[in-house]
Order: C-alpha cells, then structure tokens, then sequence
C-alpha cells in the first residue's frame, strides 16, 4: 500500500474508532511540554537549497533565527503519579527521511488538500536544565541539571502533517502501527514502559513562516500538481505530547509507604536476631 493511501485509510479508520471504541481504547498522555518563547524552535530543512530534494532534516534550533541543530528551553511535564511539572529543560530532535517526497491527501488544490512527509526517523531527548544552574527543586523532587526525563533513542516510521499552504501542522509518531518508539526515562522517576503496549508522540508545529527566503506556509515543490520532493524549508514553534497505552506505572504514594514501612519492619528484625543471637552467645 502506498504512502498516500495508507494514510487515508488510516484516517478513515481514526474517525470510525474515535467513535465506536471505548474510552480506554485510547493512549493517556503521560507528558508534555510547552515552548517558553513565541520564536521559533524548530526548523525543517529541504535536502537543498532550491527545495527540490527528496530528503529532509527536522531538528530543534536554539534561537528562532538559527539554522542549525541546537537544543531549545521548554517547560516539561509530566502527568502522572504525582510526578513534577514545569520542569525548565533542554529540548533536543533530530529526523531525517531519506528518497521520501511529500504525498497528498484529500482534494487539491483546495482548503482540505493535506500533505504528508513521511518515512522520519530519529531521536529526540529532555534534560533538566535550571535558570541558575544547578539543579531544580519541584515538590518532593531535587533534579540536578542533565537528568533526563523523557527521551527515544530511536523512533521511526513518524510524519508532519498539515493543510498545504497553511501555517499549522502536526509532527506525530505511533509505535507500533506505523513506526516504533522506545522511551526511556531516569530512575528518579520510577517511570515503567515495560507493560506498554502503544507509545506514541504529537508535536504541534504552528507559526510555520518563511526560512530561508522560501515562501511563508506548509507546502512541497511540485511539478503537474503532485509533490516531486520533500516538504519546502520552514520554521515553526513547536509544543507537544507523549502518551502510551497504558500509562507508564509509577509507584503511587501509598505503595511507597508500603515500601517504607516494608524496609523498615526488615531493618527492625535484623537488628531484633542479632541482639538475641547477642544475648545467647
């Protein structure tokens, strides 16, 4: 099945599932993240200049008029077990497709005429990053700077979709329908995948303006109306959201009393067998 097709009968089948399947059929978001400046903070670039190539990089950018690879300040989330929010961290993404053009969906030219650039593949990572430098102290949490709490390593099979010519579109990847992810975060935060059976990640692009003198909107180069190449250089600011299914385990506070209480009740018999083993030598 081609690109194109696949994507619409996937689409078709989101919009009869979104219906028909029960509330817990859905993946839970477990994280986000929200930029903290209105610059732009990612950026995609045309395998050249005129942007006629059939590859592509999409990457964070440190400064909104930046044109190389960088890492971006955002405030991360996470929304579950009673773990921190607005955690300041360094937002790094890297995707590259390969020999992929852009690819039509709906009734173009016309306001329902999507494009879709598929076959990204690639990682992406948030470590804690404090104002001051340091680490971060959040609730019950002290993060120390480079902590990472939400990476993949490794994704694949992900897309950016979005009207042609608009100034919005979406950068999302599904695992294992259609891609693969791997999500690992640090230890602190006792975040369990193991049991996940679905992961997946959207990323809202919006403000797609103009980068490097190509002109302002989602578009792709074409010849005869259908896209020849990857989608045309733009930058936008992005925000997004990681969920699975189900939602990662995170020990709740009572399960960690249980611990406590566990550890300690062990720690009391020791000490309890070695005053009597005391007392009988």
């Amino acid at each position: 099945m081609s690109v194109k097709n696949f994507v619409a009968a996937a689409l078709l089948a989101g919009s009869v599932l979104a219906a028909s399947a029960p509330a817990t059929a859905v993946t839970t978001a477990f994280a986000n993240f929200n930029t903290l400046t209105s610059a732009s903070n990612i950026y995609w670039k045309n395998g050249n200049n005129a942007n006629t190539s059939k590859n592509g990089q999409v990457y964070t950018i440190s400064a909104g008029n930046s044109t190389v690879p960088g890492a971006t300040i955002v405030s991360f989330n996470f929304l579950v077990g009673g773990l921190p929010q607005a955690v300041r961290a360094e937002f790094t993404l890297f995707g590259t497709t390969t020999n992929t053009a852009a690819q039509t969906v709906g009734t173009c030219p016309g306001p329902t005429c999507f494009l879709i650039q598929a076959n990204i593949t690639g990682s992406f990572t948030f470590t804690a990053k404090a104002a001051s430098g340091g680490s971060q102290t959040i609730g019950a949490y002290t993060i120390p700077d480079g902590t990472n709490l939400l990476s993949a390593t490794n994704y694949t099979g992900a897309l950016i979709a979005g009207v042609r010519g608009g100034s919005s579109a979406a950068f999302t990847g599904t695992d294992p329908v259609g891609g693969s992810i791997t999500y690992v975060s640090a230890p602190m935060f006792n975040l369990d995948f193991t049991n996940t059976t679905a992961r997946d990640f959207s990323i809202t692009l919006g403000s797609i303006g103009q980068a490097s003198g190509t002109p302002i909107g989602f578009n792709a180069k074409a010849y005869n109306a259908a896209p020849t190449a990857a989608l045309t250089t733009f930058r936008a600011s992005a925000n997004g959201t990681f969920g699975s299914e189900p939602s990662p385990s995170v020990p709740e506070p009572a399960t960690w009393a249980l611990f406590v209480a566990g550890f300690g009740m062990v720690g009391f018999q020791v000490r309890r067998r070695r005053q009597l083993a005391s007392v009988a030598g």
